[in-house]
């Protein structure tokens, strides 16, 4: 909230992809006014609710991070610095790194243990894939490319790599 309070030219939205339960709403409620928040009718999948935030946000630039990912304070302060001395860049992504590895679960400790973070990786061929948990991209491409789950096979898992190499090409 830091990074959005006092400064209007940034807004905070967040989609709810499809529960309706009230305790949502009510971590919510005391930031009404600085994050513009939709609960979904119904799930849509991952790929549907990025793309439905895609829609609601108002920026020249659109910027994702996962909902398990805490970011650095001056966050969107970097970005914003990088992005208005380097106006040429479409796409700016980065690392996700973890929060507290010695309280991760299986998972996060075999990711942490075998250098699984997400980051940007090679797929082959192509130069990079870029990690979605940490990017932000030119919000005229992101639309012209049909956003996350451009392709059917996309649309419920894969969608930030479908997205990433599509970027790329």
């Amino acid at each position: 909230m830091p990074q959005v309070l006092d400064h209007p030219e940034r807004e905070l939205v967040i989609v709810n992809d499809g529960t309706h339960d009230q305790r949502y709403s009510d971590v919510i409620a005391p930031f009404t006014g600085l994050v513009r928040y939709e609960a979904l009718p119904r799930s849509l999948g991952i790929a549907g609710a990025r793309n439905r935030s895609a829609e609601l946000a108002r920026g020249d630039y659109l910027v994702f991070t996962d909902d398990d990912c805490e970011v650095p304070l001056d966050w969107l302060d970097w970005l914003e610095a990088t992005l208005d001395t380097q106006p040429e860049l479409d796409v700016v992504a980065g690392t996700a790194l973890p929060l507290r590895p010695e309280t991760a679960g299986l998972v996060g400790r075999v990711q942490v243990h075998y250098g699984l973070l997400p980051t940007p990786h090679d797929l082959g061929g192509l130069d990079q894939c870029y990690v979605t948990a940490c990017l932000a991209v030119r919000s005229d491409m992101f639309r012209r490319l049909g956003g996350f789950g451009g392709r059917p096979l996309f649309s419920i898992a894969g969608e930030d790599t479908d997205l990433s190499v599509r970027l790329i090409r």
